[in-house]
């Protein structure tokens, strides 16, 4: 006969994806909490009872099932000797199997409770407004209930009932009292559904709001629905699914085939799950689980042996307390392999100069790079950089870049030469230095050979002018500059080209 959770003055607190079973009550007194995506059942008193909760409170996407025994409420919320609760919403949950008591009581110096988008089902009374306190109520719908809606003096200390300010959007369908005002209870209601007892209220009729399947819970409208469309502003009247501790289906599922491994990614869509379960047919045949993936990833890589084709994938989540559909199967397709978007680029360096070479890639990551000189794996190791802290004249060579991605295929990048000389060297040429018989000034540059020169030379060291290029791979250029006798001074300068 003690509360399984027991929170009192606490700071404010946060409460998600929690299991509560078989126990007496959890008991919520004067903070701010934050309480969703949880499972309750098989309690013996309150499944979840706010006393004196702060504004800032929210109940959120919570399942609430089997109070068995009298006095179980699904959420109870009071009460007076603490202050009461403000300012609360209660929000997308489900509560069903409470035969003796309510899904929701609000009672006892309560203010300002927010019901919306709420089902209840099989209770003894939906919700109840007790003691003068004051509730929204919208786009809920109960069902199989003794009362929908009441309204009740609890405590003489109070002048009357339960107020409810404002109920709108709500269907009260196969309740054997749709609402029930005692006491000076003040309820307005309008544009719902109040199962047969044309409660008056602007927007309010009784008709069967045909529910897509009642007797197997699924609460959804049909298309026809006297219910759709016929809510303040046009909206539809009662829960728009899903409700409870519900999960989304993941979306956006692909399966990239590569060799020996098909490479599944999807879209996580809810805050609820806490696995995946990635399932496979092969040829037709039924849905096998390969795995159960963690909430925390939205991939997984098959490598039981499926074939590049003929295979089909699906991926829910799943949680204690239910499951979602499942995504749209995703049939495994032929992968593309990875793409080069940046090729590696021919080099030159002198021996000692620091160098990098680079490719850029994308593809199914991670991305794996192999990079190979002249055929073979380089000595140096790389990721998308291959980096030469000193280049050294072995250096040299043709450079590619394998690059692998996650599901096995691969593709080789063009090839990069990578030259490691020395710089050129200056010398007189034949005549030596000044200007020769026909007014022309001669210089000469030995370079390593198969390498090509360009030849510039300026004034100011601001612009360089490129004079002539050596094409015959010899090492050796010779070149007259015409325009030497028009400046008072002119240098020059010979420059490899990779």
């Amino acid at each position: 006969n003690q509360p399984l959770v027991l929170m009192h003055f606490a700071a404010p607190s946060v409460v998600r994806r929690c299991h509560f079973r078989d126990y007496y009550e959890t008991l919520w007194r004067n903070g701010v909490f934050l309480i969703e995506d949880c499972l309750f059942e098989d309690m013996a008193g309150d499944a979840l009872d706010f006393d004196a909760a702060q504004p800032g409170t929210a109940l959120r996407r919570t399942l609430f099932r089997h109070g068995f025994r009298g006095n179980v409420d699904a959420v109870d919320v009071g009460p007076a000797d603490l202050g009461g609760s403000r300012d609360i919403v209660i929000e997308d949950c489900h509560m069903y199997d409470f035969p003796f008591d309510k899904g929701v009581s609000i009672g006892e110096g309560c203010d300002g409770i927010t019901v919306r988008n709420c089902l209840i089902h099989h209770a003894a009374r939906g919700i109840q407004v007790k003691d003068t306190c004051t509730a929204i109520l919208h786009n809920n719908t109960i069902f199989a209930c003794e009362i929908g809606l009441h309204g009740y003096q609890k405590s003489t200390a109070y002048p009357g009932g339960g107020w409810i300010t404002n109920a709108y959007n709500n269907i009260l369908w196969a309740v054997t009292n749709a609402v029930v005002l005692e006491t000076n209870s003040i309820f307005v209601l309008h544009h719902s559904d109040t199962g047969g007892t044309n409660w008056p209220g602007t927007g309010n009729f009784s008709e069967d709001p045909q529910f897509e399947n009642a007797a197997a819970w699924d609460f959804r409208l049909k298309p026809g629905s006297p219910c759709r469309g016929s809510g303040q502003d046009g909206a539809d009247m009662g829960v728009t699914y899903p409700v409870g501790a519900y999960i989304e289906a993941p979306s956006h599922l692909t399966a990239t085939a590569g060799v020996g491994a098909v490479l599944l990614t999807w879209r996580d869509n809810s805050p609820s799950e806490a696995v995946y379960a990635v399932e496979r047919s092969t040829n037709g045949a039924p849905f096998i689980t390969l795995a159960y993936v963690s909430d925390g990833s939205a991939r997984f890589l098959d490598v039981s042996g499926a074939p590049e084709t003929g295979s089909v994938y699906r991926v829910r989540g799943l949680n204690l307390a239910t499951q979602s559909v499942y995504s749209v199967e995703a049939p495994a397709q032929p992968g593309l392999p990875p793409r080069i978007v940046l090729q590696p680029a021919d080099a030159l360096a002198a021996p000692g100069e620091t160098l990098a070479m680079s490719v850029t890639a994308e593809g199914v990551a991670p991305l794996a790079y192999l990079w190979l000189r002249n055929g073979a794996p380089a000595a140096t190791p790389g990721g998308p950089t291959l980096a030469f802290p000193s280049v050294a004249l072995g250096d040299a060579g043709l450079y590619s870049v394998v690059v692998s991605d996650a599901i096995g295929l691969s593709t080789t990048s063009a090839v990069a030469r990578l030259t490691v000389t020395e710089p050129p060297s200056l010398s007189l040429g034949a005549n030596g230095a000044g200007v020769n018989q026909a007014g022309l000034f001669t210089l000469q540059f030995t370079g390593p050979p198969e390498v090509r020169h360009v030849i510039e030379a300026t004034t100011d060291f601001q612009q360089w002018i490129p004079l002539g290029t050596n094409s015959t791979g010899d090492g050796l250029i010779e070149f007259s500059d015409p325009g030497s006798t028009n400046f008072v001074r002119r240098f020059y300068r010979a420059r490899l080209l990779p």
